[in-house]
């Protein structure tokens, strides 16, 4: 009996399994059916062909050479590399086959960049053309390693890629756009150097994932972002302003003085909603400055290039007579409320150069110059020496005359190595500029800070420029590197 149950289950799990093989499979789904694929030659007859724009940057040109690199590493392949250009009035037909890198002027690239930012990139197959779009410099890298990564064979000629490729890297921002007074943002140009056109494309970028245009200047009424003086604005105050189209920001000062604002400006752009009107854009504030510099209120004194040291200072106040002798002289300087005197010192002459010393006798004994120091500072002043040299015919561009200077000043510098801070070093006062080129001036200060700082490394030292510390001059001021105990000092007969 239990055989023969046996058997009627063994032949009812026959039936089932015979009944199952017999159903009809299932009907694909809509989407199921595989993409076709399409073949990018590499070379021979037809191969595709690296296009790039005909003015791509150094940097963008570079990325077209470092994708055809990559194509190169996995398949062994150089594929071609050319510009977009296309000579007008001339029959010419474009290639089918092309890998369209960047914005170039093919329809396809211009497809792809459609709603794209600065961090987006995308990788798309428009008809036969791949064209491949970045926002930035760093997003074209990501495209190009994700391109060459996922459909570049190893030691092929030919890559495949689906018909309906398109990938891409999208980012979020805060805003889709920023406009001003009715304009996008897009049609602005930032113009000015390149610390302040970097600080606010960056800003920009930052929030919109837009990349403006950059100039060094604007012509007509092309809406600009720029920095200048608005005359409106009290002397510590930066603004910004809506002037002609234009955004601009400054202060009522000189120019060197208008990248105050432009931190009030990079709120402004960024912080305020994605719409500003003129009256968002009419604001001032005070400014902040970090003053480093232990005095700020000081007098100039000549009178130290001849002798005896009681010559009056008739220039000083005219109410009195003041002796340098005297150490009224600088009480009465510090009651006035001044926290500094600057001496004009012939410092050559209190150098020997044949014993390569400091002058210990005679009329240029240092010790002479050591008491005249002595008596501001007990007075509560610091002492500015600011070498100056009447009757000597000093150039920076004579190698003997800088041999001379650095040695002199190093000697100066081991003397007063030991006095306290209220003792500061101005290492050239008003060189005339016809006879010292911006290089050599520049190499000069730079070689003898640096022999400075080897017996004064902490003491404030006072720098200049060229043409007789003239402002104009002060776009061609290097700074030396690792230290923030300098000042730079400048002449200008405006008004600040």
């Amino acid at each position: 009996m239990v055989q023969k149950k046996l058997v009627f289950v063994l032949a009812v799990l026959i039936a089932v399994v015979l009944f199952s093989g017999c159903e009809k499979a299932p009907d694909p789904k809509p989407g199921d059916e595989p993409v076709p694929e399409v073949l990018l030659p590499l070379e021979g007859d037809g191969a595709y062909v690296i296009i790039r724009p005909e003015n791509a940057s150094k940097e963008e040109a570079a990325l077209a050479v470092e994708l055809r690199g990559r194509i190169a590493e996995k398949t062994g392949v150089s594929v071609k590399l050319k510009d977009d250009f296309v000579r007008e009035g001339t029959q010419f037909t474009m290639s089918d086959r092309e890998i369209c890198l960047g914005a170039t002027n093919r329809e396809e690239s211009q497809r792809a960049y459609e709603g794209l930012k600065r961090d987006d990139y995308r990788v798309r197959l428009d008809g036969t053309k791949l064209a491949i779009a970045y926002g930035s410099l760093e997003a074209g890298k990501k495209a190009i390693e994700r391109f060459v990564r996922e459909y570049i064979p190893e030691k092929g000629t030919n890559a495949a890629v689906p018909a309906d490729l398109d990938l891409a890297e999208l980012h979020e921002y805060r805003y889709d756009t920023i406009t001003v007074d009715g304009h996008d943002i897009r049609e602005f140009t930032v113009v000015g150097e390149e610390d302040f056109t970097s600080a606010v494309c960056s800003a920009v970028a930052e929030v919109t994932g837009i990349s403006l245009h950059t100039s060094a200047s604007v012509s007509g009424n092309k809406p600009a972002i720029r920095l200048a003086a608005l005359d409106d604005l009290r002397a510590d105050e930066a603004g910004v302003r809506l002037v002609d189209g234009s955004i601009v920001a400054g202060t009522s000062g000189a120019d060197y003085e208008n990248v105050s604002a432009t931190p009030l400006l990079l709120r402004l752009l960024t912080e305020s909603g994605e719409t500003l009107t003129a009256q968002d854009l009419n604001k001032k504030e005070k400014i902040v400055i970090e003053y480093k510099l232990p005095f700020r209120r000081g007098i100039n004194i000549s009178g130290l290039n001849s002798f005896p040291y009681t010559d009056k200072l008739d220039n000083v106040f005219t109410s009195k007579n003041y002796q340098l002798s005297r150490p009224e002289t600088f009480a009465e300087i510090r009651e006035k409320g001044f926290d500094h005197v600057c001496f004009y010192v012939s410092l050559l002459d209190y150098y020997d150069e044949e014993k390569d010393s400091v002058v210990t006798s005679g009329a240029y004994d240092i010790a002479n110059l050591d008491g005249v120091i002595k008596r501001a500072s007990d007075a509560g002043l610091y002492v500015v020496i600011r070498c100056c040299q009447p009757g000597w015919e000093f150039s920076a561009d004579n190698p003997e005359h800088c041999t001379q200077f650095v040695r002199m000043w190093t000697r100066i510098a081991e003397h007063y190595k030991d006095w306290d801070e209220k003792l500061v070093f101005n290492l050239q006062a008003e060189v005339k500029g016809a006879d010292n080129s911006d290089a050599n001036f520049n190499k000069l200060q730079l070689e003898t800070l640096a022999a400075v700082r080897k017996t004064n490394p902490d003491r404030w030292v006072i720098l200049t420029v060229a043409d007789y510390c003239m402002i104009s001059k002060l776009n061609s001021f290097v700074a030396p590197k690792n230290d923030d105990r300098y000042a730079v000092a400048v002449h200008t007969y405006a008004p600040l």
